[in-house]
């Protein structure tokens, strides 16, 4: 892992992020977008330079997100956690409907 090729990952995968869905880009945190380009370093993805160089300049909110590294705890698994169920009252029975009246 080196942290250049994450900060190259992480400015490509931001740029695409911003432009690649049109009129409403989606666009997640940057401390996510940086986890992915750290993913994909593992994986062996390179960023080279001449590609690098080919990537439009980001706007500068993104390059100092970019630059930024901020620390995210892990995420939590919705299976470890216990929520407590506790019954405050049993509902009442429901009416018996009534007879129908005989008609004399």
């Amino acid at each position: 892992m080196t942290a250049e090729n994450i900060e190259k990952l992480t400015k490509a995968l931001a740029f695409t992020f911003a432009t690649a869905s049109g009129e409403n880009p989606y666009m997640p945190a940057m401390a996510q977008i940086e986890r992915w380009a750290t993913q994909l370093d593992a994986c062996g993805v390179r960023q080279t330079d001449d590609m690098a160089a080919e990537i439009p300049v980001l706007p500068q909110w993104m390059q100092a997100a970019v630059s930024e590294r901020i620390e995210v705890g892990d995420p939590i698994d919705p299976a470890a956690v216990e929520v407590p169920v506790a019954r405050v009252a049993k509902a009442p029975k429901l009416p018996k409907k009534p007879k129908p009246k005989k008609k004399a």
